[in-house]
C-alpha cells in the first residue's frame, strides 16, 4: 500500500506475509488482480527496501523503518512488522537478505541498558513486554543467532520482567496482546 510518503510500513509488511505464504503454499499467480501475486511481491519489497532508513552515522534510523518515508528515529514496532513481511518474501525475492541484516544498528539503539527494548531509538522511552517481544523477532529475522548476548539480554529482560496476566505498557496500556504474540 503506497501514500505521500511511498510503502506504509504496517500495511505493505502485512500484506507481503500474506502473498508469500499464498505463493509458497501453491496459490495461483493469476488472481484476475491489476498484477500478478509475484509482481505485486516484487512491488512491496522494492517499496519497502526503499523506505528503509538509509545507513549511516545515524543509528536512531540507521535500517529502520516509519510508518512512511524515514524520520530523524526509526519505529521498533514498524520495524518488526516490515522485517516480517520482508523475511517472508526472501524465499521469493533475492534482495530481502541486505535490507533485514541492515537493520541492527537501528535495533541496537532501541534496546535501553537493562536488555529490554523501546519504541524509539535514542530516545529515553522505557523498555516494554510488547517492545522487546518485537525487538527479539526483528533481531531473530535480522540474522543474529539466538545465543547473540544481544538477544539473550532482552530474553533475560522479558525472563525477569514476565507477567501472566499484564504487561510492561510504558506509555502504551493497548500493547498487551501485540507483547503476547
Amino acid at each position: 500500500t503506497e501514500g505521500e510518503d511511498g510503502a506504509h510500513g504496517y500495511e505493505t509488511g502485512v500484506n507481503l506475509s500474506f502473498l508469500s505464504m499464498y505463493r509458497a503454499t501453491g496459490g495461483p499467480n493469476d488472481v484476475d488482480a491489476a498484477v500478478r501475486v509475484t509482481e505485486a511481491i516484487s512491488n512491496g519489497v522494492a517499496a519497502l527496501i526503499e523506505n528503509q532508513g538509509p545507513l549511516d552515522e545515524n543509528e536512531c534510523n540507521s535500517g529502520a523503518w516509519n510508518y512512511g518515508a524515514p524520520e530523524q528515529f526509526g519505529d521498533l514496532s514498524t520495524t518488526h512488522i516490515t522485517s516480517m513481511g520482508l523475511s517472508a518474501a526472501a524465499t521469493l525475492e533475492a534482495d530481502v537478505g541486505p535490507a533485514l541484516a541492515n537493520m541492527r544498528p537501528f535495533i541496537a539503539s532501541a534496546q535501553n541498558e537493562d536488555g529490554g527494548l523501546k519504541y524509539r531509538g535514542c530516545v529515553g522511552f522505557p523498555s516494554t513486554s510488547a517492545m522487546t517481544a518485537a525487538g527479539i523477532n526483528a533481531m531473530r529475522l535480522s540474522g543474529l543467532p539466538a545465543d547473540d548476548p544481544q538477544v539473550q539480554s532482552a530474553m533475560g529482560w522479558l525472563q525477569a520482567n514476565y507477567r501472566y496476566d499484564s504487561h510492561v505498557a510504558g506509555n502504551f496500556n493497548q500493547s498487551y496482546y501485540y507483547a503476547l504474540w
